[in-house]
This record gives C-alpha cells, structure tokens and sequence, in this order.
C-alpha cells in the first residue's frame, strides 16, 4: 500500500511544479506521506513546498501534529512537545483528560 510514484508525480504536477523537478517533488511527497503514516500524524502542512531557480522542489515550512492516543508507540516525537507552542485551553484541558 502506500503512495506509489505515479500518485506522487501527478500531485507534483497539479502543484504546478516544472517538469524537470517533478521528480524530486515527487519524492519528496512520497516522504511526507510516509512521515504521517509512520508517526501517527494527525498533520503535515507544508507552505511554502517551493521551487528554487535551479530547479529543486524545498520544503521551507513545516507544521506536524500527532494523535495524542499513539504518545506510547512515538515516546521520542512527543518529548519534543513545546507547550509554548500550543493553545493553552488545549493543555488545560489535556490535564483533566477533556481533549
């Protein structure tokens, strides 16, 4: 299952990418989807996913949420939690297990 590359190539394309970086795009899209499956991803937003003057689809930005029930399977993900970042309504609620 998964993402094949024929998937991958025609989002690169629908995302208006030249030609000659659809490719690289491409993988880089097949990643992504990966990374959200892998790591119980409940978001990956990327903005800017850009491409350069040489050719090379980047991405500059990148925003990942993850299902607070699979906290057990990703230990590692979720000790990089910076609750400065998130609302703090959220966390309030996370300590009365109301989320």
């Amino acid at each position: 299952a998964g993402m094949s590359t024929e998937q991958a190539m025609d989002i690169a394309r629908g995302l208006k990418f030249d030609e000659k970086s659809v490719p690289q795009a491409a993988d880089q899209i097949q990643k992504l989807y990966n990374v959200f499956i892998e790591t119980d991803a409940t978001q990956v937003e990327i903005n800017p996913f850009a491409e350069t003057t040489d050719g090379k689809a980047i991405c500059l930005d990148a925003k990942f949420n993850f299902d607070d029930n699979a906290e057990y399977r990703h230990a590692d993900i979720f000790a990089m939690r910076d609750p400065l970042e998130e609302d703090p309504f959220e966390l309030e609620a996370m300590k009365h297990d109301l989320n």
